[in-house]
């Protein structure tokens, strides 16, 4: 925040527009990162059914992307010599410490206001994320309080000073279409859409192979069957459902045990294929 502007071939605002396209990615990731991770329990459940580890590593990495657009748009004015795009850089910008003071001073203390709203994010960044510090940091924990502050302060302040520059309000279109189509494609399954839907398992009394027809897809696979006992969700997402493209992998299927000449009264199992992610 010096007293003279840095000279550059952008304007401040310019600069302003530039910074508003930067917060409208950072919100579509905060807003896609909310829907996938922190909306519903189902998409959650899907997930980890699915690939956990995966969509585990990928919540990580989201989250730190939004602390890192956060603390982007709150940078010095310079860093390391080099001019930044950011708030602090668009307040220099505008030469009102020079032409306006009373303008300064009042977008001064708004900016002051950002990076205090900005802080904690911006301490999560520079003790593990864009550098790993030697010495053990007590930070709080990172919360979605803590983001969506961050988030509204930045907000606020691009619209106060595009209002200087006689640039109005802009209405953001929520951008979630990607993220909703891959829950879509992950819950896009017959389980979802038929709960009448059983796996028979089909055997000969006094054998232990069996035959599993599978309701949900259709296949047909051999089946390890024993009279006296109840399959397992493991053994049996091992069998067959890990890989059955009709499920998604967290449901409770319902199993029916029929022997083939019906000397046998049917057996019904339901199992609750999440408890086999624990194996």
């Amino acid at each position: 925040m010096s007293a003279d502007a840095p000279s550059s071939a952008i304007t401040a605002p310019e600069l302003a527009e530039r910074l508003l396209l930067q917060l409208f990615a950072l919100q579509d990731d905060w807003d896609n990162f909310l829907f996938l991770f922190a909306s519903d329990e189902k998409n959650v459940r899907a997930m980890n059914a699915v690939r956990g580890g995966f969509f585990a590593r990928m919540q990580r990495l989201m989250f730190i992307d939004v602390l890192l657009g956060v603390s982007r748009l709150t940078d010095d004015a310079t860093v390391a010599g080099k001019a930044t795009a950011s708030l602090p850089q668009l307040l220099a910008l505008t030469g009102w410490q020079a032409t306006n003071r009373a303008q300064w001073s009042r977008f001064n203390d708004g900016l002051k206001a950002v990076l205090l709203s900005c802080k904690p994010c911006r301490d999560h960044r520079n003790a593990s994320l864009a550098h790993s510090s030697l010495h053990v940091q007590t930070l709080a924990p990172a919360t979605r309080k803590m983001v969506e502050d961050a988030i509204g302060a930045i907000d606020k302040f691009l619209e106060e000073i595009r209002l200087e520059f006689g640039r109005g309000p802009v209405h953001r279109t929520i951008e979630m279409d990607e993220a909703e189509q891959l829950l879509e494609h992950l819950l896009n399954r017959r389980s979802q859409k038929d709960p009448s839907l059983v796996g028979l398992i089909v055997y000969e009394n006094g054998s232990r192979e069996a035959e599993m027809q599978c309701g949900f897809c259709g296949e047909r696979v051999s089946f390890p069957y024993y009279p006296d006992s109840v399959p397992s969700p493991q053994s049996v997402a091992r069998m067959h459902f890990a890989g059955c493209d009709g499920v998604v992998g967290f449901e409770k299927v319902k199993l029916v045990a029929v022997e083939r000449d019906d000397a046998v009264p049917p057996r019904v199992f339901i199992l609750d294929l999440s408890a086999s992610q624990n194996d």
